[in-house]
C-alpha cells in the first residue's frame, strides 16, 4: 500500500504546515477519484453508443493534468481553484447539453460538499466565498441557457440512450457521493488521530519545560538559602529571604503545571501552598498568627496566576514586616 500512500501525499513538502498537508491530501483524494469516475463515464457512454459528448469529456480529462502539476510545483491553492472551476464548468456544460432531466446537475451537490470539507479549516475558509459566488453565477447561467434563452442547446438523443444516461447519471451520483463521503471522512479520522498525537507530544514537551524551569528555580532558591544562612547581617538575610519567597511562589506554580494538561491551575491550592511556605519560614515572627484560608476554587492561566502569587507573597511579607496585623488571624 506504499504506492497509495505516495499518491495521497503527492506534493506535500517539509515546510508545509499541518493544515496545508491536510488540504493537499484531501485534494489528491478527490482529484484521483473524480478523474477515475469521469474516465469511467466516458468509457461506458462510448461502449453504449453515446459519443456526442466526447469533446467535453476529452477536454476536461486533458486539462485536469494541470492539477497534479500545480500541486507538484507547490501551488496547491491554485490547483484547488483549477479543480473546482473545471468541475463546475464540466457539469454545467453537460447539464446544458444533456438537459436538466439528465440529473447531471446533482453532481454540483458533491462539489459543494467537497468544498466544505476541504476548506473548513480556519486558514483556508476565506476561499469558500469565491467558490460560492462561482456556483451561484454558474447556476444563473445554466438557468438562463436552459429556460430563458429562447433556444435549446440540448443534444437530442434516442429515447433508449437518454433513459440509460439518466439512470447511469443518478447511479454514479450516489456512488460518488458515498465514496467521497467515505474517503473524506476516513481522511478526517486519520487527521484527528494525528492531531491528538501532536497535542500529546506538545503536552509532554510542555511538562518537560515546566519541570526544567522548576528545577532551575529550586537551584536558585537553594543558593539564596545557603547565602542567607552564611551571612550575619539581619538586613541581608531579610532581603535574601524576600527574594527566596518570590522565587518559591514562581517555582510552586511550575510544579503544579507539570501535572496539568493545560496552562491553567486551581488558584485556591496554589495560594494555600504559598501561605503555608511563608508561615513555615516566619514561624518565629508569626507564632501568634493563624492563617485562615478562604477562597473559591478558581481556575486561572499561568499568565494571571504568577502575578497573583507574587502579589499575595508581597502582602504577607509586608504585613509581618511592618506589624500591620491588629488581629491574630490573617485572612486571605
Amino acid at each position: 500500500m506504499k504506492w497509495l500512500y505516495n499518491i495521497i501525499n503527492f506534493g506535500i513538502r517539509e515546510d508545509f504546515d499541518y493544515e496545508d498537508r491536510v488540504l493537499i491530501r484531501k485534494l489528491n483524494i478527490i482529484f484521483y477519484f473524480g478523474y477515475f469516475l469521469i474516465l469511467l463515464a466516458f468509457i461506458i457512454e462510448n461502449l453504449n453508443g453515446i459519443s456526442e459528448f466526447n469533446f467535453v469529456f476529452c477536454s476536461v480529462l486533458i486539462l485536469a493534468f494541470a492539477i497534479p502539476f500545480q500541486i507538484y510545483k507547490g501551488n496547491f491553492i491554485n490547483a484547488l481553484y483549477t479543480y473546482f472551476i473545471l468541475s463546475f464548468l464540466f457539469f454545467g456544460i453537460l447539464t446544458v447539453l444533456m438537459g436538466i432531466e439528465s440529473n447531471v446537475i446533482y453532481f454540483l451537490i458533491i462539489m459543494i460538499f467537497s468544498l466544505n470539507n476541504l476548506l473548513g479549516s480556519e486558514k483556508h475558509i476565506r476561499h469558500l466565498k469565491w467558490f460560492y459566488i462561482s456556483i451561484f453565477i454558474l447556476l444563473v447561467v445554466i438557468y438562463l441557457l436552459i429556460f430563458k434563452s429562447g433556444k435549446s442547446y440540448q443534444i437530442i438523443l434516442p429515447q433508449n440512450e437518454f433513459n440509460f444516461l439518466r439512470k447511469y447519471n443518478i447511479l454514479i451520483f450516489f456512488v460518488t457521493a458515498f465514496s467521497f463521503g467515505l474517503f473524506l471522512t476516513y481522511e478526517s479520522y486519520l487527521n484527528d488521530i494525528k492531531l491528538k498525537k501532536l497535542i500529546k507530544q506538545k503536552e509532554i514537551l510542555l511538562a518537560e519545560v515546566y519541570h526544567r524551569v522548576k528545577n532551575n528555580l529550586n537551584i536558585i532558591n537553594s543558593l539564596l538559602n545557603l547565602k542567607k544562612n552564611s551571612t550575619e547581617s539581619p538586613e541581608i538575610k531579610e532581603v535574601l529571604e524576600e527574594f527566596r519567597q518570590r522565587i518559591y511562589a514562581i517555582s510552586s506554580l511550575y510544579e503544579k503545571l507539570i501535572y496539568k494538561h493545560d496552562k491553567a491551575i486551581s488558584i485556591s491550592n496554589y495560594l494555600h501552598e504559598i501561605g503555608k511556605e511563608f508561615f513555615s519560614v516566619y514561624h518565629n515572627q508569626s507564632n501568634r498568627i493563624k492563617l485562615n484560608f478562604n477562597s473559591d476554587d478558581i481556575i486561572l492561566s499561568i499568565d494571571k496566576a504568577m502575578p497573583l502569587g507574587l502579589i499575595v507573597n508581597e502582602l504577607l511579607t509586608n504585613s509581618l514586616k511592618h506589624n500591620m496585623l491588629n488581629e491574630k488571624i490573617l485572612k486571605l
